[in-house]
Formats: C-alpha cells, structure tokens, sequence
C-alpha cells in the first residue's frame, strides 16, 4: 500500500467513528482530494459512495451533486470498476436534492427523471424507482396530482400489500397523506406506532412528527405530549436542521409550550448556515412563523435569544425586538415562495403562508 493510501485509510477509519456531522463530511471530503490528487478512479469511487449518503443526509446537495456527477461519468465509461453498484439510488438522492434549488426548473428535473427511467429499463429493473422519486419530490413541487399519480402508478406496478405494509412504506406514506390534506387518513396509518409499535421503523424522525399537528386538532392531547416525547431522542439540530423539526416548533406553540417551543427554534436557527439550500431555508420560516405570530401576540416585546450570526435582524447583546425576528421571518418566507412557485408554475408555497397564520385559532389556552 502506497503512503497516501494509508494516509487515506486514516481519514476513513476518522470518519467511521463520527455520526454523521459536519466533521465527518470534511474528513471525506479530504480523503476524496487525496485520492485525486493521485488519480485513484477505485479510491475515488470507494471513498464518494460514503460521501454522497452523509451529505444527502446532511443536505448538502451542493456536494452530493458534484460527486456523483462525478461517478456517473465514471461509470459511463467503465462501469466494471462500481463492481455492480448500478447509482440507481444516488440518482434518487440527487433529483431529491436539486428539487430543493428554485433555479433549477422542473423541466430539468423531469430530464433526469427521464434519464432515469431510461437507465432503469436499460438495466432490466421495473419503472417503479421513477415513480418512487416522484411521489418523494411532488412536496417540494407542490404537486398534489403528481403525488396522487405516482403513488397509484407505484401500486399498480407493485401490486399486493407485502412491500407497501413495511414500516418505511407506510412512513411514507403519512408523509405523501398529510401533504394531500388527508390528517384523518395519516393518522389511521399511524395508529400502530402511536401505540408504541415501532419495531422497523428506521424514518420515524421524519414521518412521526407530521403526526403532532392532526392529534392536536383532534384535541388527542395526550397522545400528541407521548409522541414528542419519544420524538425527542431523534432530535439532533447540532447535526443538521431537518424539516420534521418545524412541526414540533408548531406544535409546541399551538399546546402552549412556548419556553420550549422558544428553545427548540433557537436549536435549530443555530444550525443553519450560509450553504443551507433555499427550500430547507422556507420550510423553517413557514413553521418559525406560527411561534413568531404567537408571540407577538403574548409579549413581551423583547426577548434575550441565542441565534447565529446569520439572522440579519438587529440585537442589543443578544437581544432582539419579536416584531422584527417576525417580520423578518415573514419576508423570508415570502421571497422564498414566490421563487419556489415560479419554479413550481403553481402558488402552493404561497397558500402555506397563509395557513401557517391560519393555525393560531388552534391555539390551546389554558
């Protein structure tokens, strides 16, 4: 083994002791430098697998998309060296990811959906992986008929209940039933896990807490308090902020909770940085909104609170005036929207403003 290979052996063996954090997405990435540097194909494609799932799951799809634009072109060319790893699933990741870009048009990404479905038939596999990826983007697009066309179109190619009764399936599909408006519906799918069952279920932190809000209209109190509660071991904002983090911040606000609802937003304000993506940025003032409107409301005027340098909002020492973390908020989410509906050819982020300030007549008063 050549001294830069060991060298590289290191960074990995680093890397495998971290969670998946910052820390560790740069010990990759200099594994990745290294292994250039020597023109290392193997390593690279060795070393950019590990480095594509940790910034996917980081939201980095900065780097997610230049590394595997990287690997697809290798594996044009050679496809031996990827030793049957076909990318079908990086593939997913990406399209995932740049829908979360309002500059990059969705005729781009039905291109790539496109590429993808070829790809797919080219290697034998069923179309079902095209449809999957749709149903996982039609959120961000604000595409409630894509959502309700691929999931038929997914059944249709996959008939049966084996696949669609797995934990993560049916994770899925609360998440795809609560975008369509359908609360009674998500929580008839997870009723099993509102009863403590489980077992499987790998994406509960981010299916689970869509669950808060419909409990909270159906004044299922109690039961919304054991899912927070339990909710509370998957939540890690010093890794990253995740989009299911704002439905507890809303759902804090709304039960009344607002000391807790307060330090979960600062938690999470604190983990957003300069590189953060735009859709992530409008997911998190939509649900800041609901806590900030609250506030205004029950005072006081000025809070003491530890945000990140990013806020671009004055402070005294750490004091800001609510009213403009508010309207701050507001004009965030408003830009935002109308970029991502531009994109969207619909006004679907637009209507979500609105029913964010619509949910303060969900207010529990004691």
């Amino acid at each position: 083994m050549q001294h830069y290979e060991t060298s590289i052996r290191k960074l990995l063996n680093q890397a495998d002791q971290l969670p998946e954090s910052a820390a560790k997405l740069a010990l990759l990435e200099e594994a990745v430098g290294i292994a250039d540097t020597h023109n290392n194909i193997d390593l690279g494609i060795e070393i950019r697998r590990q480095l594509m799932w940790v910034a996917r799951n980081l939201l980095r799809g900065d780097i997610l998309t230049v590394a595997f634009t990287w690997c697809l072109t290798h594996y044009d060319q050679e496809p031996d060296r990827f030793k049957g790893h076909d990318l079908f699933h990086e593939y997913e990741m990406v399209i995932g990811q740049l829908s979360n870009l309002p500059d990059i048009s969705r005729s781009t990404m039905e291109e790539m959906l496109h590429d993808f479905g070829r790809r797919l038939q080219a290697a034998g596999q069923s179309p079902w992986r095209v449809h999957y990826t749709q149903r996982f983007i039609a959120p961000d697009w604000g595409d409630r008929d894509l959502a309700r066309t691929a999931s038929k179109a997914m059944h249709d190619l996959r008939p049966g209940a084996r696949w669609s009764n797995h934990p993560d399936e049916v994770g899925k599909q609360i998440e795809i039933e609560v975008f369509l408006g359908n609360e009674d519906r998500a929580l008839e799918l997870g009723e099993r896990f509102l009863n403590g069952d489980w077992r499987g279920m790998m994406s509960a932190g981010s299916f689970a807490p869509s669950l808060l809000l419909p409990l909270h209209k159906r004044q299922r109190h109690d039961e919304a308090a054991r899912l927070y509660k339990r909710l509370q071991r998957s939540f890690h904002p010093e890794r990253c902020y995740y989009w299911p983090y704002g439905e507890m911040i809303k759902w804090l606000t709304l039960a009344g909770d607002l000391p807790q609802a307060i330090k979960t937003y600062e938690q999470c304000q604190r983990a957003f940085q300069p590189f953060t993506d735009p859709l992530t940025r409008l997911h998190f003032a939509l649900d800041a909104i609901v806590l900030f409107d609250r506030m205004v409301q029950t005072g006081p005027p000025i809070r003491a609170m530890r945000l990140s340098e990013i806020v671009p909002v004055p402070q005294d020492e750490g004091r800001y005036r609510v009213a403009d973390l508010r309207d701050w908020l507001h004009r965030e989410a408003r830009e935002l929207a109308a970029r991502f509906d531009a994109r969207n050819g619909n006004d679907y982020f637009q209507q979500q403003i609105h029913e964010r300030i619509e949910l303060q007549q969900w207010v529990t008063i004691d």
